[in-house]
């Protein structure tokens, strides 16, 4: 954390907005394919579906089977790393049909951070406020590890066993860690419009005719041992229930990696955990307030805060300059978070834009 923090919210503070702060209907505003790392927006070519029968599709299919050739890869082919800073989405955001509605929000964020956040999990994040909008991501400059290749292989052959992609061949031995099919939905949170942005691994045959985030279907593993025990469904749901999914598809693997058993999980109401709900937009209302009256430094570039964010505090603090850089360098030019060419792109637009407007009134 900067050197000067304060504290900003408790969860024993009054609060400041209306409870409790409801989840309005989710829509999917866009979203983007991300192939041989190239994002493209728009596009479902990297979209997964779920086959018609998934469990005698998996049912006694071993979850290691090209484990030992997949380890002779290369590290970086290896290791599945979440994309923390928003540059794919601030792409996105500008390339996308429903570009002008995607922008008209308060908050852009992950659809991990906010899970995070109303679970009560510990974790640092950087913001930026511009143009009326709180762009929220986690802090990148401690470098990311994945704990468990082998389990991240595992999810993802499990992957690979129940869902297709019809329209591509694909060999069932190859485990992908890269290929990704994210969406962006758009939904209210108390009097929030909110932006956030995930991973889908899979969605029901009606999406084809019918593509809203009630037909997306989440997969998970759970050890077969352990199959009438979730300590991660109050997680499961959240993440689902965010980005609008119904159903949660779960293999049971054995101590060997063979799946023995599935069940269909349908995502649980909220109702009965509104208070972290409520939790969620006091952060975000609290970020929202603080950042907004004091966004640019002396020299006119976006300030960058530090969140630190814990199960009943949230601590922020302004990084300085040397803090700014070292978490910038290397990269694509920036003011605070935001890309330089997201903000020259969007002022041109806005230009143009005030420009129509003139002619139309002198029409």
């Amino acid at each position: 954390m900067p050197a000067t923090t304060k504290q900003l919210l408790c969860l024993s503070d009054a609060p400041s907005i209306p409870l409790p702060a409801r989840l309005g209907p989710a829509h999917q505003a866009a979203c983007m394919s991300i192939i041989d790392e190239t994002v493209h927006v728009d596009s479902t070519a990297a979209m997964r579906y779920i086959v018609d029968a998934p469990t005698p599709a998996v049912l006694n299919r071993n979850l290691r089977e090209g484990l030992h050739e997949f380890n002779k890869l290369p590290w970086e082919d290896r290791a599945f790393l979440r994309a923390r800073r928003l540059d794919n989405v601030f792409e996105m955001c500008l390339k996308a049909r429903e570009s002008e509605e995607m922008l008209d929000v308060d908050v852009v964020t992950w659809r991990g951070i906010l899970t995070k956040i109303m679970t009560g999990q510990t974790l640092n994040l950087n913001v930026s406020y511009y143009r009326g909008v709180l762009y929220m991501e986690e802090d990148s400059t401690v470098r990311q590890y994945d704990p468990n290749t082998e389990c991240s292989y595992m999810g993802h052959k499990f992957e690979t066993f129940c869902t297709t992609r019809p329209d591509y061949e694909e060999d069932e031995d190859k485990v992908d860690m890269h290929t990704l099919w994210t969406v962006a939905i758009k939904r209210t949170l108390g009097d929030l419009k909110v932006l956030l942005v995930g991973e889908v691994d899979c969605v029901k045959a009606e999406y084809a005719a019918n593509p809203c985030p009630e037909n997306y279907v989440e997969l998970k593993t759970r050890r077969h041992e352990m199959k009438s025990t979730f300590p991660n469904r109050a997680k499961w749901d959240m993440q689902s229930h965010l980005l609008g999914a119904s159903t949660i598809f779960v293999g049971f693997p054995d101590s060997l990696g063979t799946i023995r058993g599935t069940q269909d999980l349908a995502v649980r109401d909220m109702q009965a955990v509104q208070y972290k709900i409520d939790w969620g937009a006091r952060v975000l209302q609290s970020l929202v307030d603080h950042c907004s009256k004091n966004a640019q430094t002396e020299a006119g570039r976006l300030k960058i805060w530090r969140v630190e964010v814990q199960r009943k505090t949230i601590k922020i603090g302004a990084l300085k300059t040397g803090e700014v850089y070292r978490l910038n360098r290397g990269g694509v030019p920036r003011s605070g978070i935001v890309p330089i060419s997201f903000i020259a792109s969007l002022e041109v637009r806005r230009a143009l834009q005030a420009q129509q407007e003139r002619l139309n009134a002198l029409l």
